[in-house]
């Protein structure tokens, strides 16, 4: 990623889950912000950038946002569309592209050890103005 104001996308995410987190309080009395996901246990993943390492987490679960009973983890990405990556992409086709990457890096740990289901949330990067 490339920030021409200095490095201020991970304060943009981190405001983003934070939100997220107060937003999904609205709905849930069970939400935890940045939850370590339980340790492989010899599980094999289908995708080779899918998240292996201890101590993985996502950037908020919420219980019973999809299904009654269940943790919904959600993880965050933001992205800068003027990217170098990007420039050749409609702002559609970059918000796929991330989306999948996202999919493939937790969607399978989270279905197959967690037992809950993934959403990726995935956002341009806007500037703000803040003077």
């Amino acid at each position: 990623m490339n920030c021409p104001r200095g490095g201020f996308i991970i304060s943009r995410h981190n405001e983003l889950r934070d939100l997220t987190a107060e937003i999904a309080k609205e709905i849930s009395s069970h939400v935890i912000v940045e939850p370590t996901l339980n340790p492989l246990t010899g599980e094999r993943m289908t995708y080779k950038t899918a998240i292996k390492t201890e101590g993985s987490r996502t950037d908020v679960a919420v219980k019973d946002f999809w299904v009654k009973g269940q943790l919904a983890y959600v993880d965050i990405r933001v992205f800068n569309p003027l990217a170098k990556s990007h420039l050749n992409q409609s702002i559609q086709a970059a918000h796929k592209k991330n989306e999948n990457e996202k999919k493939r890096c937790y969607n399978e740990r989270i279905q197959t050890v967690e037992g809950g289901s993934f959403t990726p949330l995935v956002f341009p990067l806007f500037w703000r103005n803040e003077s």
